[in-house]
């Protein structure tokens, strides 16, 4: 649903700048071929998503992901987003299994930073075994719930 939305997002801007060089008000022929790559990558999606192995990780949105509620301790608030690492320890031939990091962050920048790090002071959440479907893997990273991957 959400790529197919991307697609048509995409494709209406095509039309618009074909629109617009139609005019004579631009050459736009670059941004028309730039628009039509973004229309054609929509359905890509990241490799290590695509073919998941024990040990990945993903700097993702806990808070959407897990079935634990996050809350600030300062606020007691719990709808608060959280962000942090998820990492592959089972791979089925239809689901992955992943556990995440005991520790968040309040946006998607620190959780981008510990994947990018050395994870030396990364500790991991071993009661919590989150099943996600390995065909909904592309749309959780499309809506943003998955940022970033690392294989190690």
């Amino acid at each position: 649903m959400v790529v197919a939305l991307a697609a048509l997002v995409s494709l209406s801007a095509c039309d618009k700048l074909q629109g617009v060089v139609n005019s004579g008000k631009s050459n736009g022929s670059d941004a028309i071929a730039a628009a039509q790559q973004r229309t054609e990558d929509v359905g890509k999606t990241d490799p290590l998503l695509e073919n998941p192995q024990v040990g990945d990780l993903y700097a993702a949105k806990l808070s959407a992901i897990s079935a634990i509620g996050f809350s600030d301790a300062r606020s007691n608030n719990t709808d608060e987003e959280v962000f942090g690492l998820l990492k592959v320890v089972e791979v089925k031939a239809d689901s992955v299994v992943v556990i995440t990091e005991n520790s968040g962050w309040p946006n998607a920048r620190g959780a981008r930073n510990d994947l990018r790090g050395d994870l030396k002071d990364i500790g991991w959440d071993e009661e919590e075994r989150i099943i996600l479907k390995r065909q909904e893997l592309p749309a959780l990273m499309a809506n943003g719930d998955i940022i970033e991957t690392r294989r190690l």
